[in-house]
């Protein structure tokens, strides 16, 4: 969203800038896909029906703030135990940050436009980006937001991995507002739009910068809870429990005069069913993502309004590669020939769910316009049945038996496949149910644990466990171009220590023809920023998808529409159908534009 320091947000809302994505022409595949392919729309954007402008509010003037609390809900853990460093993924408070931090830019998924948020501006070319930090963005205790808070939060996100660093060669503060980052060769422009988009201003120089000589563990170890220094239209005081957290109005937000309530609370609700009791009874204002049954859809009070986003995210099986039984691709290979995806969405909620035709690590309505007629050369796994035959065969292949019914290893002990599942994830739960009855139907010892949020994370990273539930899409527009979601599963940066999938070169089956062939796929995922031309780009998805497709770093399973969830008994909130319920997340969006008041 633009903003002018020469005049207030409301008067520059009505010639707000929406920036369109760059490069359809000439490279198609990199900068052609604008998100909303077929299987992510709801039909026509009515583009603020109902609210009678696209979602912002030009009517100027000072507003009348009640001594209301907008009440949401979260599931990640003990609101005291959690804190507010982004680059600390255990125990990150990324449910209530979305208020306490500004994004650089919203993205419409009805529109497929950028909408600049924190940013006032950005010229991106295809070898370097000028940033410019929106005028009267200020941190929580008054001080200004300047170009050396983002370098600093650029620089420890190169120790720690950040995808920018990618195609990134250096980045400097050319001005008290704006950064210039410089590209280590020619990069696609939409590329890094998607890149830096969903980034928020969430590392204050002064906060983080000793770790700026340091390791990347010390800062990926900070627990920031006190004083702590946000830019979103709601702050973290410190008000925390074990039941919820309660973030208060900044009044010097150059959006405070969108916000008419005092406060936004969150409460701690672990699982789903907690949640749907919580919109049934009137107890939740709001729900940001919360998968709903349509069953418990059609009993939701008229005062509750869905908004149903494309998510290009989904529930999928991360293996432990150091595992001795997870570690062998075989068995990898053989688990997708047990598993029939189709069965699992349709219980996990076919409303909501698709399946990937190829497990690939490219978005369901993505594959077709990757691979080509190529699709029919990869492996499928069996989308719609369980191949047994298939299965059994690469388990003997690697010395395993089946004796009585049940697969035994070389030392002759039942084969166990524990997988380990966030707790209260109700669709999730439902899905790895749904697989480990498949698995033991086929003769594993499988069986489902579940781990609340906070302390899976925690087991995650620290590789404990065999095979767990993790997101295979890393969710967002920026998930339909297949160099975020390939680099999400092959890169070790994603859980820390817990995505442990070996570096260097593969050696896989030959793509064409027989034999096999070698590849170092983080390498060839590397190089897409820099292909700008259609054919170059397919083809490098194309290598990286097949040595995605044959070694499974990840189990891509299940991809979704996100459901959430506003009420109007209590809130003025747009119709039905309105535009701005296509940004992510409607509660925590709308908000900022006005779009949900106090009444």
């Amino acid at each position: 969203m633009a903003s002018d320091s020469a005049t207030s947000y409301r008067d520059v809302c009505s010639r707000r800038r929406f920036m369109k994505l760059t490069g359809a022409s000439g490279a198609v595949a990199l900068a052609g896909c604008s998100t909303t392919s077929n299987d992510d729309t709801d039909g026509e954007d009515t583009d603020g029906s109902g609210d009678g402008s696209d979602g912002t509010d030009d009517s100027g003037g000072s507003v009348t703030v009640q001594d209301k609390t907008l009440v949401g809900a979260t599931n990640e853990g003990v609101p005291k135990n959690m804190h507010y460093n982004p680059h600390n993924t255990q125990k990150y408070a990324a449910w209530s940050g979305e208020m306490v931090f500004d994004k650089f830019a919203q993205y419409h998924f009805g529109k497929g436009e950028f909408i600049l948020y924190a940013l006032d501006d950005w010229q991106v070319e295809s070898e370097s980006a000028t940033l410019t930090i929106r005028e009267d963005l200020t941190w929580h205790n008054g001080d200004d937001v300047t170009s050396q808070d983002l370098v600093t939060q650029f620089k420890i996100g190169k120790k720690t991995g950040e995808s920018l660093w990618d195609f990134t060669e250096s980045v400097e503060a050319t001005g008290d507002k704006t950064v210039e980052l410089s590209f280590s060769e020619e990069t696609n422009p939409t590329i890094v739009k998607h890149t830096l988009a969903p980034m928020r201003v969430d590392t204050k120089h002064s906060v983080y910068k000793e770790y700026l000589d340091k390791e990347a563990s010390a800062v990926q170890s900070f627990s920031y809870d006190e004083n702590v220094q946000g830019t979103g239209p709601f702050k973290y005081t410190g008000d925390a429990d074990k039941q919820q957290v309660t973030l208060k109005r900044f009044a010097d937000h150059p959006d405070a005069d969108n916000v008419n309530f005092e406060e936004y609370q969150y409460i701690h609700m672990p699982d789903n069913p907690q949640m749907h009791a919580g919109l049934l009874g009137g107890k939740l204002d709001v729900a940001m993502s919360l998968f709903t049954p349509p069953k418990v859809v059609a009993n939701l009070p008229d005062a509750v309004n869905e908004a149903r986003v494309p998510a290009k995210w989904g529930y999928g099986l991360l293996p432990n590669h150091d595992d001795p039984v997870m570690g062998k691709r075989e068995v990898r290979q053989a688990l997708m020939h047990v598993i029939n995806r189709d069965q699992v969405r349709d219980n996990a909620g076919p409303r909501t769910k698709s399946t990937p035709k190829v497990p690939c690590g490219i978005a369901v309505g993505d594959q077709d316009r990757w691979l080509g007629d190529e699709m029919d050369t990869y492996e499928t796994y069996g989308q719609a049945e369980t191949q047994s035959k298939k299965a059994a065969s690469l388990l003997e292949s690697v010395g395993y038996t089946k004796e009585d019914g049940k697969w035994k290893d070389e030392n002759g002990d039942v084969i166990s496949i524990p997988i380990k599942q966030f707790a209260g994830w109700g669709d999730w739960v439902t899905a790895s149910q749904t697989i480990a009855d498949q698995l033991s139907s086929f003769g594993f010892d499988a069986s489902v644990t579940t781990v609340p949020t906070g302390q899976m994370w925690g087991q995650i990273t620290d590789g404990d466990f065999r095979l767990a539930t993790a997101f295979w899409l890393p969710g967002g527009p920026r998930s339909a171009f297949p160099f975020y979601p390939l680099r999400h599963q092959v890169k070790l940066t994603t859980w820390q220590r817990g995505h442990n999938y070996p570096e260097g070169e593969i050696e896989v089956p030959a793509r064409k023809g027989s034999g096999t062939t070698s590849m170092n796929p983080a390498s060839k995922v590397e190089k897409l920023p820099a292909a700008t031309d259609e054919s170059t780009a397919q083809e490098l998805v194309r290598q990286a998808a097949w040595h995605n497709n044959q070694d499974l770093p990840m189990l891509s399973l299940l991809e979704k529409r996100e459901q959430s969830f506003v009420t109007e008994d209590e809130w003025d909130v747009p119709d039905d159908g309105a535009s701005n319920y296509k940004v992510k997340w409607p509660c925590h969006w709308l908000p900022r534009q006005g779009n949900l008041q106090a009444k």
